[in-house]
């Protein structure tokens, strides 16, 4: 009778450090997420830093121009998929992000936002 508690209570302690090393796991997992979260905002940041004070179609404009030339390199070079369209809409969509969390919140979206484009119905593979 004793040895059968024992063993239960055993197997309890086994079960509650294997939960505490999941817990474990899990928060460093979430840590070095949250780490290159930030790193990626950095960077971002960084870059829209060079353009402060520029007015927003200054800015959109030299960004659109980038990443087009960007892109045509692409094809040429590395056999990305010629796309046979405009690669911008014409116009764009302004904000005012009047706090942080409003910033973090339309950052996840940019972030985000293309793992959807397979389920945007304007979307063609």
């Amino acid at each position: 009778d004793e040895q059968k508690l024992f063993d239960e209570q055993k197997l309890l302690d086994e079960q509650k450090l294997l939960d505490e090393q999941k817990l474990f796991d899990e928060q460093k997992l979430f840590d070095e997420q949250k780490l290159l979260d930030e790193q990626k905002l950095f960077d971002e940041q960084k870059l829209l830093d060079e353009h402060v004070g520029s007015p927003l179609h200054a800015v959109l404009s030299w960004f659109k121009t980038m990443t087009t030339n960007e892109y045509i390199r692409g094809v040429k070079n590395n056999g990305w998929p010629r796309f046979n369209g405009k690669l911008w809409q014409r116009n764009y969509y302004e904000h005012i992000i009047r706090n942080e969390p409003a910033y973090y919140r339309i950052v996840k979206y940019i972030l985000n936002n293309p793992a959807k484009w397979d389920a945007d119905k304007f979307y063609h593979k």
